[in-house]
């Protein structure tokens, strides 16, 4: 066969005459002989100028090389109906798993349709994924190390569509180019008086079925084939549109605080063109935010494996140093599980309570916010028992509290951010964290202000979002209405000499109420630094008189206000950060007694959030004292909703999609699923 193409070919040349059978087939006019190399003889659309040159101009072999696999590109393209149609979608349509509150727009809507009613993919460059599309796949991959629930992004669908879109049986994508290379000598004879490639597909076909043997051949082994692939490239397609809505509602949700997930059709179609740059822009820029993501995975497979039980002791006083017994090994095995295995010897037998494991017990305390003693008491053993799917539920909320804080959208060169449950504040410049200050904060007791005849816990700090407008160094104390009668009045009618004796003015209002004043100086319950910022609970700043209290574990003690350690070291920063004009003159100031109020040149925000769980410079997991009783529902909803939820819905065929790939080799979901 091969011979007598050849043959026919080689007389055409010699006597001008270029053979019907190898023209008819792809439509060229046969009016004129085989000179005749003008391609304006195609119809339009049906022929390709070469390397860029005039229609006339005779073409290279290489630009007839890469025209042919242009032409195959878009053959196997329109073989496999890689643009579909608005209608397609309706079939694929997928439910939210049970459970799920989210509300994103119909996935039809996001998808434009075009004159022709054909549909781009957003997500798929021919059968392969794009930037875009390898980009959501990370994110889906990624989206259990942020606390979320796994559910709802579609990981084992789309690894079942990308698996069977890499494996799918009798494909070989490079088979094609391997067979063009073969039939080379083919195409050079065919494009030798006619400098054209077709690139219709049909006609493209009808080419390659008369002057290239080999890549017909190929051409008609995988042509069943790229229907089923064209088929999962608009699925996978789909999944990765949903995937990608769900991941942004989501995000989206935790920045807004609403009860559902909602996201528009415009945000979606936004960031689709960019998707890791759209959500990188949303996640929290802090390295507590990092660290805390690798506490949870740490912890979420500690919590899957139940490698770590509850320490069955009924008498926790009695183990302590030197004491022997197997209570001990357990003790050793469950804050090793936790990171505390630098600090354990193990030249020691496992059920001797030795030194180390003294000094390992007092620094687990000590970062639970118990009296580091190393001894093993009831109120150690209770937090040792906490369960890891407890533990790993209050990271995901930690997690969750950081994407919601106020810190994430403000791009201020300074800020102060106060953790309640932490006790501490912090004090960034240009998004680095410079200090860290122990804070006491409001105590957590039921108090009635008869003044305003209310009740309730008055003495919490309020989480707030303000800016710390002025630095007052020496402040005057004007003591509150409720703290006076319920509080100083107390003490003045057992001494009538204590106004007195600590500074105060009472002065009487033209009402005949008295307001009580203390003097900047020794003893002035604020200290030597306030900070004030605008807020309607007349919470602000201060040093104290009371410094032991920073030597507590947990420093809830105040009425409200925020005591800080070392507040002229923070004062000063603050002063220099801001180009204040007392920048430097801070202990000229203190020494003169006189209270002098800073103003700033830029107020200098600041955010009192309530985050439950930090990592330490070390890296080991501060899990803090709910001193306001605010986590313990979303704790437990959390919980349930990660290591108690209903089973994944299964496909409308009955058959569960991840059981559907079971047979494919099943590598982790990322680009390379692809590539």
């Amino acid at each position: 066969m091969n011979n007598m193409f050849f043959f026919r070919f080689t007389i055409c040349r010699s006597v001008k005459i270029l053979p019907l059978t190898l023209l008819i087939p792809w439509g060229l006019n046969t009016a004129s002989g085989c000179g005749a190399s003008s391609p304006d003889r195609l119809p339009d659309g049906e022929r390709m100028a070469l390397n860029g040159a005039p229609d006339t101009d005779y073409p290279t072999i290489d630009a007839a090389r890469r025209n042919a696999r242009t032409a195959i590109r878009l053959w196997q393209e329109s073989r496999a109906q890689l643009r579909f149609n608005a209608s397609d979608l309706d079939d694929l349509e997928i439910e939210f798993p049970v459970g799920t509150t989210i509300r994103v727009p119909e996935t039809q809507s996001l998808y434009r349709t075009g004159a022709s009613g054909a549909v781009q993919p957003f997500f798929m460059d021919g059968f392969r994924l794009t930037q875009a599309g390898k980009d959501v796949i990370r994110l889906v991959s990624e989206a259990e190390s942020h606390g979320f629930d796994d559910q709802g992004y579609y990981e084992s669908e789309l690894k079942c569509k990308l698996e069977k879109l890499e494996n799918l049986s009798g494909f070989d994508e490079n088979g094609l180019d391997a067979a063009l290379t073969a039939d080379d000598q083919h195409l050079v004879l065919a494009t030798s008086n006619n400098p054209v490639v077709p690139t219709n597909p049909d006609q493209f076909e009808q080419f390659a079925q008369v002057h290239l043997p080999t890549l017909w051949r190929k051409m008609e082994h995988i042509k069943p084939v790229l229907s089923e692939r064209g088929q999962l490239v608009r699925q996978a397609d789909f999944l990765l549109t949903r995937a990608f809505a769900r991941i942004l509602a989501t995000y989206r949700k935790d920045q807004a605080e609403k009860k559902e997930e909602v996201v528009t059709v415009d945000e979606i179609r936004d960031g689709i063109a960019n998707p890791d740059a759209t959500i990188s822009a949303m996640l929290p820029w802090t390295q507590q935010y990092t660290d805390l993501r690798r506490a949870y995975i740490r912890y979420r497979q500690l919590a899957m494996t139940g490698s770590v039980q509850p320490l069955r002791i009924t008498k926790p006083h009695h183990i302590k140093a030197r004491y022997v017994g197997d209570e001990v090994i357990f003790l050793r095995e469950r804050l090793a599980a936790e990171g505390y295995t630098t600090v354990l010897r193990t030249d020691t037998p496992a059920n001797v309570f030795d030194d180390s494991l003294v000094d390992a017990l007092g620094l687990y305390q000590a970062d639970h916010q118990l009296a580091p003693t190393g001894k093993l008491d009831a109120a150690t053993l209770k937090v040792l028992n906490v369960s890891m799917e407890t533990r790993a539920a209050q990271i995901a909320v930690a997690l969750r509290q950081w994407r919601r804080s106020k810190l994430n959208q403000d791009n201020s060169k300074v800020i102060v951010q106060v953790n309640i449950p932490a006790f501490e504040a912090h004090f960034f410049s240009n998004r680095e964290l410079k200090r860290t200050h122990r804070v006491v904060v409001g105590n957590n007791g039921w108090v009635h202000d008869k003044i305003i005849n209310k009740k309730g816990f008055l003495n919490r700090t309020g989480l707030m979002t303000s800016a710390i407008q002025t630095v007052i160094l020496n402040p005057a104390w004007r003591v509150p209405p409720r703290i006076k009668q319920d509080e100083l009045d107390k003490e003045h009618a057992n001494d009538p000499t204590y106004y007195e004796r600590h500074n105060f003015v009472v002065t009487t209002n033209p009402d005949g109420t008295e307001s009580v004043m203390q003097r900047p100086g020794p003893g002035n319950a604020l200290g030597v630094v306030k900070m004030a910022f605008p807020n309607d609970q007349g919470i602000y700043m201060h040093d104290t008189a009371q410094k032991e209290y920073f030597e507590r574990p947990v420093r809830a003690f105040s009425h409200g206000c925020v005591r800080l350690q070392n507040p002229i070291d923070a004062a000063a920063f603050l002063l220099e950060q801001d180009g204040s004009h007392a920048s430097g003159k801070e202990q000229e100031i203190l020494r003169s007694r006189k209270e002098t109020e800073v103003r700033l040149n830029t107020p200098i925000p600041i955010h009192i959030e309530y985050i439950p769980v930090s990592v330490n410079e070390l890296g080991r997991v501060l899990f803090h004292t709910d001193i306001y009783s605010m986590l313990g529902k979303p704790v437990a909803e959390m919980q349930t909703r990660l290591f108690n939820r209903p089973a994944k819905p299964v496909s409308q065929s009955g058959t569960d999609m991840h059981t559907r790939c079971a047979e494919n080799k099943s590598p982790e979901l990322d680009a390379k699923a692809v590539d």
